[in-house]
């Protein structure tokens, strides 16, 4: 019992340092904020903001293992700042299976898993992951059949100057294919 507490409370450590690092290294001058998070007395905090509007794309997928049940997953945008890159996205539910009203996990969205999301430079033929768990919490983050819901993944700045990368959201799902970069 001690050793699951110890092991969640180190894992839960860990993912609010890299959280901690992964804002810390973005600057905001877009939304009222000066440079870099802490580069000094005249940094100002802000908030970045998404256009949770219309996406690039969208597509409806089957839920795995969930028969009958479906999500639209729209891309909203793909943006690098400072040395990481955001894909920002949208998950609309669609389960029959659940009672009105109930809430709904992204993990159970995405087959009982969490976000395995990567990024798919075609050009110089590499694959970005996600930065360690910088991403939207797959079970703690809930929604209901019907409503959208704000999903994002932090992954490395590209290494090159590419302008285009595809977006493989889950195995079980087609590609996003072509997706702009934002800088």
């Amino acid at each position: 019992m001690r050793s699951s507490f110890v092991r969640r409370t180190v894992t839960l450590g860990a993912v609010v340092a890299i959280s901690v690092t992964s804002l810390t290294a973005c600057t905001d001058t877009d939304q009222g904020g000066t440079g870099a998070a802490g580069s000094g007395p005249s940094a100002t905090a802000g908030v970045h903001q998404v256009d949770l509007g219309a996406p690039l794309v969208s597509q409806e997928v089957p839920v795995p293992g969930s028969e009958g049940d479906t999500v639209t997953v729209g891309v909203l945008s793909l943006e690098v700042r400072g040395k990481l890159m955001i894909l920002h996205m949208v998950f609309t539910p669609d389960f029959s299976s659940v009672a009105k009203g109930k809430e709904i996990s992204l993990a159970t969205m995405l087959g009982g898993r969490s976000l395995r999301a990567e990024l798919v430079d075609t050009e110089n033929l590499k694959v970005y992951s996600v930065v360690g768990s910088a991403a939207t919490n797959a079970y703690s983050t809930k929604t209901v059949s019907g409503t959208p819901m704000y999903v994002w993944a932090t992954f490395a700045a590209p290494e090159n100057d590419n302008e285009l990368f595809d977006v493989r959201v889950d195995d079980a799902w087609p590609v996003f294919t072509s997706i702009p970069v934002e800088r």
